[in-house]
């Protein structure tokens, strides 16, 4: 399959279609030149990069870090028209709780994922349990933002820690991890989840976000639809959370 067949299937539908390719990890877009960048190989619009994901917390976590070897911070492959697609949404599926859903979301929101629901949306009671998740106007605007970058890890903890998938297998994970996404007017939507069974504090830098020296910037917290306050580039937000909980920020220069 080649960029040539991705366009004519889209002229043999006379419209426009959306190629998903479930490759099984057996092959990935790719730069045509590693040393120029003119382009990149991709004949899907979005593609797996990890095994089936399952309504499990495991599995969602390490889904998101496939999609990282894809995130290269000057030339990513995962880009308009050729997205990472770390598999579907399981938002309100299985025993997840409320906040794992939601931390779901903002996960494959600041990585730019594909948001593909996969639960019955004439389920009425699921539908309203999740409705301010999916809906979140705010979290699908960063989903949706594209300022040259889908998105990046950019901190983690050292201490690493053990969990069993739905599959049954062991995976090693670290406790927690930042991430974070550009966008327009120098903003970075910031995503930070604990990760572990336990409450604890997750932080980071602002000057690790890649803003310019001595300016300030207003924090605006996603899940709670409000400002925090402002702060230096020599400043670090702190938030404690509760287990496989999440903070989702916007940092606007001010």
């Amino acid at each position: 399959c080649s960029n040539k067949d991705k366009q004519w299937y889209q002229r043999r539908v006379r419209g426009p279609v959306m190629i998903e390719n479930c490759h099984d990890n057996t092959a990935y877009p790719y730069w045509n030149n590693p040393k120029t960048f003119d382009f990149v190989v991709c004949p899907m619009n979005f593609w797996r990069v990890s095994g089936d994901i399952g309504p499990n917390w495991a599995s969602i976590i390490s889904n998101l870090q496939q999609t990282i070897r894809f995130q290269d911070l000057e030339h990513p492959i995962s880009q308009p028209g050729c997205w990472a697609y770390p598999d579907m949404l399981e938002v309100g599926n299985g025993d997840l709780t409320y906040n794992e859903s939601r931390s779901h979301f903002g996960a494959w929101c600041v990585v730019s994922a594909p948001l593909v629901l996969g639960f019955n949306l004439l389920d009425s009671p699921k539908v309203t349990q999740v409705w301010d998740i999916i809906t979140n106007v705010e979290a699908l605007e960063i989903s949706q933002s594209w300022n040259g970058h889908p998105g990046r890890l950019v901190s983690q903890s050292t201490e690493l820690f053990t969990m069993k998938d739905h599959y049954g297998k062991v995976t090693l994970l670290p406790s927690w991890q930042v991430w974070a996404k550009s966008l327009a007017k120098s903003a970075q939507g910031v995503f930070l989840v604990n990760i572990a069974d336990s409450t604890q504090p997750v932080s980071i830098k602002i000057s690790d976000l890649g803003f310019s020296d001595n300016i300030r910037v207003n924090v605006r917290d996603i899940w709670e639809h409000k400002d925090l306050g402002v702060l230096s580039t020599s400043s670090t937000y702190s938030v404690t959370l509760a287990a496989h909980d999440s903070k989702f920020l916007r940092f606007q220069p001010v």
